[in-house]
């Protein structure tokens, strides 16, 4: 083994990129596109998902197609418009059926007052005197916490719980608002020893991004909401963090308190378009449907509109060579099985699997905000 001796040098923790331009990237107006057009694309890509979901196929980047329901922003329970409950219910009625233990059909069904695969559940948690995080979904756990043979918030990192299957248990939101008060008070003392300003309000919105109104107004004064709205307005007005500003648990926050003031100010914020499409910075073309799809979900304003345009107008095969070119020039760079035709061909591959599903959250994105348009 190859071993290296010198001085102690401390490398910094955490480099990101920051930009400044003076002007944000124009992206096309809407009606500058073919409506009826995308129109088509979206209806025929959303039948793709349905087709999916009859069939019990995996979606791009192996995606199991019940889990749509569970996450957002691909569906957004009780006021979406792209499929129906109902829909979901059914689907998972012959899931289940199908299979007696499969946990995401059973968790629509209970979420939806369905009781008939309680029995199975039970049974199953009856094999475990511990948490095993590997064997059941933590949504579904929480459902059962009362007959759990162990504590589920009993550890620092909490157990995971979709908004789709309902407002957060007490046990879950009162830690979550306990944390987001902790990131708060940092703020508002101008970062502490260990904890600086910016870390302090990722912080409250990671975990905001997990409450709804209910719940943290039973824990959060309604000044501490305000400060929240304050820090998530400050992230969207001034960050040039290009990393930071992809982040989504400032956007998943504004979306779960109605706060559609930040669509307004990322629009004006001359950094944010630079984040997803200059090239020099990386990865954001890959998350531009589920960006679309939290604009969607946040704003009905053309801003929404344009993003959800433009990801659903992405050339798939003209990104993928553009990421061939890309990957073949790093490659340059390595020896061995990194730089193989096998493991770029595995890259390409893998790249194109991240489009195609963003171009499904796209197709989800624009069929909401023409929905909306048509209203």
């Amino acid at each position: 083994m190859q071993t290296f001796e010198g001085p102690y040098v401390e490398c910094p923790s955490r480099q990101l990129p920051l930009h400044s331009p003076q002007q944000p990237l124009a992206l096309p107006e809407p009606g500058s596109y073919d409506l009826e057009a995308l129109d088509r694309t979206a209806e025929r890509l959303l039948g793709s998902i349905r087709q999916a979901i009859d069939k019990g196929k995996h979606l791009p980047g192996e995606t199991r197609p019940l889990r749509l329901w569970l996450d957002r922003p691909w569906y957004y329970r009780g006021r979406d418009s792209w499929v129906e409950e109902s829909w979901w219910i059914e689907a998972a009625r012959r899931k289940w059926r199908a299979d007696k233990n499969d946990q995401l059909a059973t968790l629509i069904l209970l979420a939806n007052g369905d009781n008939e695969p309680r029995e199975q559940i039970c049974e199953m948690l009856s094999k475990y005197d511990y948490y095993e995080a590997e064997a059941f979904w933590d949504d579904l756990l929480w459902l059962f916490r009362d007959e759990l043979p162990w504590p589920i918030d009993e550890g620092d990192e909490l157990p995971t719980y979709s908004l789709n299957v309902g407002s957060p248990p007490p046990e879950l939101a009162r830690r979550l608002s306990m944390r987001v008060q902790e990131g708060l008070k940092i703020v508002q003392a101008g970062g502490s020893p260990d904890t600086s300003v910016e870390d302090a309000q990722q912080s409250a919105l990671r975990m905001a991004a997990r409450l709804d109104p209910a719940a943290a107004s039973e824990w959060l004064s309604p000044a501490s909401l305000e400060q929240l709205h304050e820090v998530c307005r400050t992230w969207a007005m001034s960050m040039n963090d290009l990393i930071a500003l992809r982040e989504d648990d400032p956007l998943d926050t504004a979306i779960n308190f109605g706060w559609a003031d930040i669509a307004d100010l990322l629009e004006r914020n001359p950094v944010f378009t630079h984040a997803y499409l200059d090239e020099p910075f990386g990865m954001g073309r890959f998350a531009l449907g589920k960006l679309a799809a939290r604009l969607t979900a946040l704003t009905h304003a053309s801003f929404a509109g344009r993003w959800a345009a433009y990801a659903l107008n992405l050339d798939i095969e003209a990104e993928v060579e553009k990421a061939r070119g890309e990957t073949e020039a790093t490659a340059q760079g390595l020896e061995g099985v990194m730089a193989s035709a096998q493991a770029i061909k595995i890259s390409l591959s893998a790249h194109r699997s991240w489009l195609n599903e963003q171009q499904l959250a796209a197709a989800v994105a624009w069929w909401r905000w023409r929905k909306a348009k048509r209203e």
